[in-house]
């Protein structure tokens, strides 16, 4: 299910009663969700609005369908969570946020934003520079498919004065 939730396209159109059926069966509606957006996009949200809704069913087959929803519209409701919906606690699922946001119509969201890069890692100077440019190039596809794009996070970037100081506490560092 995961691997053919993620392969579909809004081409497959022909596939969203099958994503449909799928969502109302326990064993398979955690993918569904993923597969139904993918193929129907804005015309699915009505219905994953109701099933993330719904309090009878698994509470991380509805904060993936709140997590799909949202990547799918730019909303931002899903900002923090953690990055597996499997994770999320009942308590956590934005379900007010949901709501809102199904009354204003489905709106699209702002987005999200790429996470912050260091131009360093772009334009290198100095050898770490070197050496940090060629190890972000290494991640680059690590990256590519397993960023949270909701939750980015700054893989390469400079170290905080605060942070220094917490490992410095703990190891010695080399000057540079």
């Amino acid at each position: 299910m995961a691997q053919l939730a993620s392969i579909v396209s809004n081409r497959d159109l022909e596939l969203k009663s099958v994503f449909e059926w799928w969502l109302t069966d326990p064993h398979t509606a955690y993918w569904s969700a993923e597969g139904l957006v993918r193929v129907a996009g804005v015309a699915s949200y009505s219905q994953l609005v109701s099933f993330a809704l719904d309090a009878s069913h698994k509470t991380e087959d509805r904060a993936k369908a709140i997590k799909e929803l949202a990547l799918d519209s730019g909303q931002h409701f899903i900002r923090g969570l953690p990055s597996d919906p499997g994770h999320w606690q009942l308590e956590q699922l934005p379900l007010a946020e949901l709501k809102q946001w199904a009354v204003a119509g489905f709106p699209k969201g702002p987005g999200f934003a790429p996470p912050v890069r260091h131009p360093k890692l772009d334009a290198p100077e100095s050898a770490v520079d070197f050496v940090a440019n060629r190890l972000d190039a290494k991640l680059a596809k690590y990256r590519r498919e397993r960023q949270d794009i909701a939750n980015p996070s700054d893989w390469l970037t400079p170290a905080s004065a605060a942070d220094l100081a917490s490992v410095q506490a703990l190891w010695q560092l080399p000057a540079i």
